[in-house]
């Protein structure tokens, strides 16, 4: 009879151990313009970034801006190419030129320089 407590015992606490305890809340306030509510548990999570290894390189998630090769990812106010100079992997402002601007709009930005 005691192995049977035992054994009943054991099974009744794997579950516990398996289930993974919820990390938000269902009920707060919906989150304006989203389906979601503050704090909710089932709300997305980001992807996973892994930093750049050397420290040197891009985190996996990065938008390259420049790569010290080219400037496709930049553009006049006109959407033309930019008549920047690209030598030994930097550029150098031409007189004249005007601005440039990056291709892809941006809002929140962390950099990686």
């Amino acid at each position: 009879m005691n192995r049977n407590l035992v054994v009943f015992g054991i099974a009744a606490i794997l579950p516990a151990q398996t289930q993974k305890a919820p990390t938000g809340y269902s009920d707060t306030p919906i989150l304006p313009g989203s389906p979601w509510r503050v704090h909710d548990d089932a709300r997305p999570r980001p992807p996973i970034v892994t930093p750049g290894v050397p420290a040197s390189q891009p985190p996996s998630d990065a938008v390259v801006l420049f790569d010290g090769g080219g400037l496709t990812a930049w553009r006049t106010a006109k959407g033309e190419t930019p008549k920047w100079k690209v030598e030994n992997g930097y550029v150098e402002v031409v007189k004249g030129a005007g601005d440039i601007f990056t291709r892809e709009d941006f809002g929140d930005s962390q950099l990686h320089i």
